[in-house]
């Protein structure tokens, strides 16, 4: 026979286990966002790091002509 069926107060117990389901999800949205943002991050990094640079139309050209 379970507290429920016995009719008794079984709210404590479900607000307990809840509670630490929603601190668990709330604690493991945080990671997958941390690790999104992170790989977000290192896949920018990679790919503008691919970019051509084009070094030749920032820098005056020094040298003497011919």
């Amino acid at each position: 026979m379970t507290l429920l069926m016995a009719g008794l107060p079984v709210l404590p117990q479900l607000c307990g286990c809840q509670n630490n389901i929603v601190m668990a999800t709330v604690f493991f949205i945080v990671v997958m966002l941390h690790l999104l943002a992170g790989f977000g991050y290192l896949a920018y990094q990679l790919t503008s790091s691919d970019a051509p640079k084009d070094n030749d139309t920032h820098h005056k050209q020094s040298g003497t002509a011919a």
